[in-house]
């Protein structure tokens, strides 16, 4: 008097929609796979919406600077078969433009968080900081030992430039 199986045989047309798993619950949903990288091209994730919401200032902001959208039929594993457009995920949405304008961007940034560090470090010694302005290109000769180890350690971090991907 057991109970009958809910299925006799098995379901073909279920087992052939259904593929294999390409992400486990660790995986980073937002890594991109190197071998679909095109060369000379760099890939960022920007955000698209917060809590649902858009922001098309920033977004008309991302696509003056040179990024445009990643479509589906570029990096169709990041979609489901037939869907189009561009690849979102999380409220993000992937970009891309061409490495030469990253580096640009990158340099530009650092010069202006490198002016803002050179204002503060001038503010905080006043005239005598004046006398020994250094020459564009030259390093600030700053005497950090009455800094803790772990504030040396995060100034040569944020001074640094790498240009690579």
């Amino acid at each position: 008097m057991g109970r009958p199986p809910l299925r006799a045989e098995p379901d073909a047309a279920r087992d052939t929609v259904r593929g294999p798993r390409r992400r486990r619950q660790t995986d980073d949903k937002f890594a991109i796979p190197s071998e679909l990288k095109t060369p000379g091209v760099s890939y960022e994730w920007k955000k698209e919406s917060v809590l649902g919401e858009e922001d098309p200032q920033y977004l008309s902001g991302l696509l003056e600077n040179g990024w445009e959208h990643v479509q589906l039929s570029e990096m169709p594993v990041f979609g489901r078969p037939g869907e189009s457009g561009a690849i979102r995920r999380g409220g993000q949405v992937l970009m891309k433009r061409p490495t030469e304008l990253t580096h640009e961007a990158r340099l530009e940034d650092y010069q202006i968080a490198r002016a803002q560090v050179t204002g503060n470090a001038k503010k905080m010694m006043g005239s005598d900081f004046d006398a020994g302005v250094p020459n564009k290109g030259s390093h600030v000769n700053v005497k950090y030992d009455t800094l803790p180890s772990d504030a040396k350690v995060f100034k040569t971090a944020t001074t640094q430039l790498t240009l690579e991907d």
